[in-house]
């Protein structure tokens, strides 16, 4: 019995003695490799894209986002939107995929302890996403534009707390 059988339960096409046609066995449904986790899904794809404009929507009630940030099909959608609320996002920040951490690090309502939590994480666009943004405290700000770490310090460069002059003295003081 071959891997694909004992993986699927499947059976192989057999060919009749002396004929050149196959009789194809009818194989039963495949079983998935991921196991199925029960998860709060939308009952259609219109419900879908309801739910996700909703979460993207700047009139939804943080309490809606935050009910909307449990549901995994649309948690992207509500730790975009800047009204999600802080306990929400720092929940979300604790995610183990680093594309809902940047999301997170990204939204101007992220609470100033997490983004300083996020300068920490393994992954550099979370960190830099982190570092450009302008709720982080200046203190950090600073520590960074002073960092070793060249990618941090110039994210921290970008950040629009960061005054023209200053941005132009981390400037002159990298270049040297």
């Amino acid at each position: 019995m071959r891997l694909s059988e004992q993986r699927y339960g499947t059976q192989p096409a057999v060919r009749s003695q002396g004929s050149n046609q196959y009789q194809i066995r009818r194989a039963p449904a495949l079983a998935s490799p991921v196991p199925a986790v029960p998860l709060t899904v939308p009952g259609s794809l219109w419900e879908l894209n309801r739910m996700r404009q909703e979460a993207a929507a700047p009139d939804t009630s943080p309490q809606r986002l935050a009910e909307l940030a449990r549901m995994p099909a649309v948690r992207d959608e509500a730790a975009r939107n800047p009204h999600t609320p802080p306990a929400t996002l720092a929940q979300l920040s604790a995610d183990e995929r680093p594309k809902m951490r940047w999301i997170v690090a990204g939204n101007l309502n992220t609470p100033p302890a997490v983004l300083e939590r996020l300068l920490e994480d393994t992954y550099f666009e979370v960190r830099g996403e982190a570092a450009r943004n302008p709720s982080l405290p200046y203190r950090a700000v600073e520590r960074l534009l002073r960092s070793p770490d060249r990618l941090a310090a110039e994210a921290a460069a970008d950040n629009p707390a960061v005054s023209a002059a200053t941005r132009a003295l981390w400037q002159l003081g990298r270049d040297f």
